[in-house]
């Protein structure tokens, strides 16, 4: 099941207090295989904030590791692509990734496995025109520790990649 299937079935929601599951309707640790786009991040089932002292309620999230792999991103995985100059992790809008580049600012943010584990915090947003690709823009170097990166566009058609920038907390 994709995860646009869950929200509309009510089984989950993304709300400005997080990722919240509906009471009982699903057991996290059961979404699926690796393989599984909804595998790879997993909200607080309490409705609460997740433990977050922002704006924002928590995320965990569990990328699969395969620095500069598109193939790997092209299966619908959250992906870890990149760890310097920052963590970047990168999932396509259309496999169900869509809303990484507008988590609320405050919202905190755990990487639960891999390379980038830690908590993190989000602070900003950018966006770019274009399909990726060639150098990294500089903002980049500019003090972010992570980003969410996802393509962004109408009608799943990629006009643009956006971010969620994060800085890890203590």
């Amino acid at each position: 099941m994709d995860v646009k299937s869950l929200m509309a079935a009510g089984i989950f929601s993304l709300s400005p207090i997080g990722i919240t599951f509906g009471a009982g309707a699903v057991d996290p640790t059961e979404l699926g295989p690796q393989s599984d786009p909804v595998k790879s991040w997993i909200g607080s089932d309490d409705g609460g904030d997740g433990g977050s002292s922002g704006e924002g309620g928590g995320i965990e999230l569990c990328p699969t590791t395969a620095l500069g792999d598109q193939g790997v991103i092209d299966t619908g995985v959250l992906t870890l692509w990149d760890t310097s100059p920052l963590y970047l992790l990168a999932g396509h809008n259309t496999d169900g990734w869509d809303w990484i580049d507008t988590v609320p600012n405050g919202t905190l943010v755990e990487v639960t496995c891999g390379p980038a584990s830690g908590t993190y915090e989000v602070y900003d947003h950018k966006w770019q025109s274009g399909d990726g690709g060639g150098p990294y823009p500089g903002w980049f170097y500019d003090g972010a520790d992570l980003a969410l990166q996802t393509c962004t566009g109408l009608n799943g058609e990629a006009n643009g990649l956006g971010w969620s920038l994060l800085r890890e907390v203590d």
